[in-house]
C-alpha cells in the first residue's frame, strides 16, 4: 500500500510566496493610495468650482447693479423734456422692466424662489425684498405715474412670477418667468421688450 505524504513546504517555496504577497501587498496600496489622490483632487476642484462661481455670480450681480444704479442716477432721465416722447417712455419702461427681472433673478438665485406670495401687488411691494436685500438701489417708478404691477398667484413655491407694464397708448403687455401662459391679467400680450 501506498502511503501518502503532506507536502512540504521548502524554506525556497516560503520566500517565494512572501515575495509574492509583498507585491501584491504594495499593489494594493498604490491603488488606494491613487484613489484616495483622486478623491482629494476630485474635491479641491469642485471647491474652486464652486468659489469661481460665486465669485462670476457676485461679479455679474455687481455689475448689473452698477449698470442699474447708473442709469437710475443719469439725470438726462430725470429732464421732463426727454419724458415727453413716448418712444423714450417705452425704451424707460423697458430698461425698467430689464431692472427688475434682473433684481429677482439675482434674489431668486440666493433665496431658491421669487419674492412672494402676491396676488397683484404694486412693484413698490417688493422694496422689502429688493430694496431691503440690497438687489437694488431703489424700485423703478413708470414715467407717467402709471403702476407696474408684479404677482406670483398661483405660482408653486415661487417659481414664476409676472410683471405687468402698461405702454403708452393705454397698451399693458405682461413679461417675467412663466407670465406669457399664466393667464394673469387676463390674456395680455408679451412686452415687446
Amino acid at each position: 500500500m501506498l502511503q501518502r505524504t503532506k507536502p512540504r513546504l521548502t524554506t525556497r517555496w516560503l520566500l517565494y510566496l512572501m515575495i509574492v504577497f509583498n507585491f501584491v501587498a504594495i499593489g494594493l496600496a498604490e491603488v488606494q493610495r491613487r484613489a484616495l489622490v483622486k478623491r482629494v483632487e476630485e474635491s479641491e476642484r469642485n471647491a474652486l468650482g464652486s468659489v469661481d462661481r460665486s465669485i462670476a455670480g457676485f461679479e455679474a450681480r455687481m455689475s448689473r447693479l452698477t449698470i442699474s444704479l447708473s442709469m437710475l442716477s443719469d439725470a438726462k432721465l430725470d429732464r421732463p423734456q426727454n419724458l415727453n416722447d413716448p418712444i423714450k417712455r417705452n425704451a424707460l419702461r423697458a430698461y425698467h422692466a430689464t431692472i427688475l427681472k434682473n433684481a429677482l433673478a439675482d434674489y431668486r438665485s440666493d433665496h431658491n424662489s421669487f419674492p412672494g406670495p402676491l396676488p397683484d401687488n404694486s412693484v413698490e411691494d417688493l422694496g422689502p425684498a429688493l430694496v431691503g436685500g440690497g438687489y437694488l438701489a431703489e424700485i423703478p417708478t413708470d414715467p407717467s405715474g402709471r403702476e407696474y404691477r408684479y404677482t406670483t398667484a398661483g405660482a408653486q413655491n415661487g417659481q414664476r412670477y409676472g410683471l405687468k407694464i402698461t405702454l403708452d397708448n393705454n397698451r399693458d403687455c405682461i413679461t417675467g418667468v412663466g407670465a406669457e401662459k399664466s393667464g394673469w391679467w387676463g390674456t395680455l400680450p408679451p412686452c415687446p421688450f
